[in-house]
This record gives C-alpha cells, structure tokens and sequence, in this order.
C-alpha cells in the first residue's frame, strides 16, 4: 500500500496490520481474514483448509472497531485447539475495519 492510502477511509473492505513485520494487506468486505491474508502472500496456518475445525490458524488480532462474535464452531474449535485469550480463527472472522494479527509463527 503506497503512503497516500493509509489515510484513506475504507469503504469496502479492511486493512490488515502484520505484527511484528508492519506489513498491510487489504480484505475485501465479506472476505475472511483467512483468505485476505494468503491472498497477501502471508502463510497461515491450516490443515483443514480454511473450514474452521483444526483450529491452526489461530491468532491474536485486536480491533479498533467491534468484531463479531465468534460462531459456535469458531468457539469449539478455539477450545478444542486449546487457544489463547484473545486469539480468533482466521478462516471464521469477517472483519468490518482495520485489524491488526498476530500469530507465534510469524
């Protein structure tokens, strides 16, 4: 993202803060935060593709904006992989606003 568009309002869509890197990458609106990320090149962990039971793609995220809250499959799986306070599946989230992500991989 050049300069200029770090001000911009977001009208459609989110904007994805790497931590520790500082790397952005934009999510279209509807988008999981799961697939913005790997359609930005970031890895994220899976081995169930994206469908919310494995419970790897894990990671910390924090919003200025309200996120939804997690589905009851989003919640099994979270327990199920023994997840920390604050982490959320990628490939369950929807984001409405900027975020910023963490995972212990990165």
């Amino acid at each position: 993202m050049s300069e200029g568009q770090d001000q911009a309002p977001i009208e459609r869509g989110y904007v994805v803060t790497i931590l520790p890197t500082g790397e952005r990458v934009r999510g279209e609106a509807g988008q999981t935060l799961f697939d913005a990320l790997r359609a930005g090149g970031v890895p994220v962990g899976s081995a169930c593709r994206g469908e919310g039971v494995c419970g790897r793609c894990a990671l910390w995220v924090q919003s200025d904006s309200p996120l939804p809250p997690p589905s009851e499959l989003e919640r099994l799986a979270l327990r199920a992989a023994r997840a920390k306070d604050g982490q959320r599946l990628a490939c369950q989230l929807y984001p409405q606003g900027a975020l910023t992500a963490r995972a212990s991989y990165w």
